[in-house]
C-alpha cells in the first residue's frame, strides 16, 4: 500500500481554528483591508461559511424556515468580514460568531413581534410553553388551562391573559392568504378551546380600592425607588432606558427594582395583616353584641336552664315592689359553690358546667313553685322567696345548703362527688328597700360566709350559723 497522505494542497487554509487555518486566513484580511478586492471578499465568506451554519442549528426551534436563518446568518457575517479589525487582536471566528447570532437574533425579534414584549411576560410564555410542550408529552394530549395553572403554579385566569397575548406579538406574513380565501389553513393551536374560557372576565383593571392601597404604598418608597418603579410600570420602559434617564447603570436599576417590590410586599402584607386582625376584631364585637342580644332576648341560662343574671335581677325588682305595694316580706338568697375554680381545673370546664346544671336542679326541687331560681353568674345561685321573712329564712337556707350536700352528683369518669356552698341572705325591709341594697347585702353576705368555714351561711346583719343548726 502506498503511503497515506497527511499534507494539505499548497495554499489550503486548513480547518478553522487552527494554526493553518488563521495564517491563511490573516494573509487575506490584510490583503482585503488594503485593496478592498471583492474576490478576497468572497473567498473570506466561503472559507467561514461553516460557521452560519452552525449559529443557524442553534436556532432550530425558533419555529422559523432553517433557510431563512442561513440567510440572516450570511448577512452576520458579510457584516463581520467588512468590520474586523486585525488590529484589535480578536480571532475572527470569535467575532463572526457574535455577529452571526446576533444578526439571527434580530430577525427572529422583527419578525415575531411589532410591539416591544415586556420580560416578564416573555418569561411567562416561555414558561407556558415549556408546560405545554412537557404536559402533551407526558399526557399523550393537548393539556388544559387548569392542568397549565397547576404545573406552573399560575392561577387560571393569569395563563388565560399569558395565551391571548400570543398573538398580539405575532405578525403574520403578506403572503399568508386572508381568511375565507380558500387556501388551506394553518395548523391550529394544540389547545381545546373549548377548555380554556374562563367563568370570569379579566378586565385587568385593579378595584379602586386595591388601587389607593397600591398608592399609599408606593408612597412610602424612597424618592428614587418610586421614579423607577413609575418608569418601569407605569411609563413600560425598559431598564436600560430607565439607566439612561436617571443616569445610573442598569445593575443598580435592577437592585433598585428588587428592592422596591419586596418593600411593597412587605408592606401590603403588613397592611393585610392589619386589616385581617380589625376585621376579626369587629367581628368578635359583632359576636359579644350578638350574644347580649341574644341573652336579653332570653331569660334562660344556657348551662342550667334557670334564669339568667339579668331575668333574675329583673325578677327580685317585681317582687320587692309587689312587696312595697301589699306590705309583705321578701327574701333573696344566694348559694356560691365551694372550691369550683379547682375542680374545673381538675376535670375541665365541660364537667364544670354539668356540675352546675345538677346543683340547680338540686335546688329548684327544694323550694317551692312560687320561689324564683336563677343562675347569678358562674358558680353562683340566687334564689328569690316571696312572703317569706327573717326567721323562714333561716329554715329555709340551711334545708337547701344541706340538700346540695347530700347529693352525690355524678362524674364522667365514674363515682360521685359531693360539693358544699356558702350562703348569704336578705331581707326586705330589713336589709334594704331596693333591688339593688338586697342585692348587695345578699352578696356581702354571702362573701363573708364564704371566708369562713366550708358549708355556712350569714345573713345580711345577723351572726354566723351553723348550717347544721336549726
Amino acid at each position: 500500500m502506498g503511503q497515506a497522505k497527511t499534507s494539505r494542497k499548497a495554499g489550503s487554509p486548513g480547518k478553522i481554528g487552527d494554526e493553518d487555518y488563521w495564517a491563511s486566513a490573516r494573509l487575506l484580511f490584510e490583503r482585503y483591508a488594503t485593496a478592498k478586492d471583492p474576490k478576497v471578499r468572497e473567498q473570506l465568506i466561503f472559507m467561514h461559511s461553516g460557521l452560519v451554519e452552525r449559529a443557524a442549528r442553534g436556532f432550530a426551534t425558533s419555529g422559523e424556515p432553517t433557510d431563512d436563518l442561513i440567510q440572516e446568518g450570511y448577512l452576520g457575517l458579510i457584516k463581520a468580514v467588512d468590520s474586523f479589525d486585525l488590529a484589535r487582536d480578536v480571532k475572527f471566528v470569535t467575532y463572526a460568531t457574535h455577529s452571526i447570532a446576533g444578526q439571527i437574533r434580530h430577525y427572529l425579534r422583527d419578525r415575531r413581534s411589532l410591539i416591544r414584549e415586556p420580560g416578564w411576560l416573555h418569561e411567562l410564555g416561555q414558561r407556558l410553553k415549556r408546560a405545554q410542550d412537557q404536559l402533551a408529552h407526558q399526557l399523550n394530549r393537548a393539556p388544559t388551562i387548569e392542568e397549565l395553572a397547576q404545573d406552573t403554579n399560575l392561577t387560571e385566569d393569569a395563563v388565560m391573559e399569558v395565551l391571548r397575548t400570543r398573538g398580539v406579538f405575532q405578525v403574520s406574513s403578506l403572503d399568508t392568504p386572508a381568511e375565507g380565501s380558500g387556501a388551506p389553513e394553518e395548523a391550529p393551536l394544540p389547545l381545546d378551546r373549548r377548555k380554556i374560557r374562563s367563568a370570569r372576565p379579566v378586565t385587568g383593571q385593579l378595584p379602586v380600592e386595591d388601587k389607593i392601597v397600591l398608592h399609599e404604598a408606593i408612597q412610602k418608597l424612597k424618592s428614587l425607588e418610586r421614579k423607577v418603579i413609575h418608569l418601569l410600570f407605569y411609563r413600560d420602559l425598559s431598564q436600560t432606558e430607565i439607566a439612561s434617564r436617571l443616569g445610573i447603570s442598569c445593575n443598580y436599576v435592577s437592585h433598585l427594582v428588587r428592592s422596591a417590590l419586596r418593600r411593597l410586599r412587605q408592606s401590603l402584607a403588613t397592611d393585610e395583616l392589619r386589616e385581617s386582625h380589625l376585621r376579626l376584631r369587629c367581628a368578635l364585637e359583632d359576636q359579644e353584641r350578638f350574644l347580649e342580644a341574644l341573652q336579653r332576648a332570653t331569660p334562660f341560662d344556657e348551662v342550667t336552664n334557670l334564669l339568667n343574671g339579668r331575668a333574675f335581677r329583673e325578677r327580685l325588682e317585681e317582687e320587692v315592689l309587689r312587696a312595697a305595694r301589699y306590705g309583705h316580706q321578701v327574701a333573696v338568697v344566694f348559694l356560691d359553690l365551694d372550691r369550683l375554680t379547682a375542680f374545673n381545673r381538675e376535670h375541665g370546664f365541660a364537667q364544670g358546667d354539668e356540675l352546675l346544671a345538677q346543683v340547680g336542679q338540686v335546688v329548684r326541687r327544694n323550694v317551692r313553685k312560687v320561689d324564683i331560681v336563677g343562675r347569678y353568674g358562674g358558680g353562683t345561685f340566687g334564689v328569690i322567696l316571696p312572703h317569706t321573712g327573717g326567721r323562714a329564712v333561716t329554715v329555709v337556707t340551711p334545708r337547701l345548703m344541706a340538700q346540695v350536700a347530700d347529693t352525690g352528683f355524678v362524674l364522667r369518669e365514674g363515682g360521685a362527688l359531693h360539693v358544699t356552698v356558702a350562703a348569704g341572705v336578705a331581707v326586705y325591709p330589713e336589709h334594704g328597700i331596693s333591688q339593688e341594697e338586697l342585692m348587695s347585702g345578699g352578696l356581702c353576705a354571702m362573701r363573708e360566709a364564704k371566708g369562713l368555714t366550708e358549708n355556712r351561711f350569714r345573713a345580711a346583719d345577723a351572726r354566723t350559723v351553723s348550717a347544721s343548726s336549726g
